[in-house]
């Protein structure tokens, strides 16, 4: 599979010094260094150039991203989880307008295992039934929720009169009869249309 990801990785939370080294992989990995004397901590950013743009279902992207952390072939919840809190670090995924990001923290020690999840992340996830069930819950609950909230009611309001009949009419989360129809079918053809797209720097 060939695809194009964004990776940086320091060696510290600090930032300066070093200059900024960047890779081209054989197949088509784009990877970007940047060493820092610190605590040998190493943050990342998987940077998929391929967000909400074109979704057929608004919040089917957001609701892929979710998932990923959810369970793979070879790893579940828990171990993916693990894999970085056992070190002190963390993984989550966020999906934006013209973006989807899978960021991790671990230490140097644990990188090895870490990039294996990640690894795993893109290639391997389930995309389980039982979680698709239980994160279109909780997506749902979140669109919800931002009507309860005078600034996000607004923000929302905003958006849609701002890039009415455009892709950014709608922001990530979706809309909740776009979610509810969201089907296990759906979410697998949109990461392999995401893998595939080659949209990514």
């Amino acid at each position: 599979m060939s695809y194009i990801i964004l990776l940086f990785f320091l060696l510290s939370l600090s930032f300066g010094g070093v200059k900024v080294q960047e890779y081209s992989l054989q197949n088509g990995v784009k990877l970007i260094l940047k060493e820092t004397q610190g605590k040998g901590i190493v943050s990342g950013v998987v940077f998929i150039k391929s967000g909400t743009y074109g979704e057929e279902k608004r919040g089917l992207t957001n609701l892929m991203a979710t998932l990923l952390t959810k369970g793979t072939k070879t790893y579940n919840s828990y171990e993916i989880a693990s894999a970085f809190e056992d070190y002190g670090g963390n993984i989550y995924t966020s999906t934006a307008d013209d973006y989807v990001e899978i960021g991790f923290s671990t230490k140097v020690e644990g990188l090895k295992k870490g990039l294996e999840v990640i690894k795993s992340l893109l290639t391997e996830p389930t995309f389980s039934q039982e979680d698709i069930e239980r994160e279109k819950k909780n997506v749902l609950q979140a669109i919800r929720s931002r009507r309860e909230r005078g600034h996000e009611l607004a923000s929302d309001a905003l958006r849609r009169i701002t890039y009415k009949g455009s892709n950014y009419e709608v922001g990530p989360l979706g809309q909740e009869e776009d979610v509810k129809a969201i089907n296990r079918e759906d979410i697998v053809k949109r990461w392999e249309e995401v893998l595939k797209s080659r949209n990514v720097v």
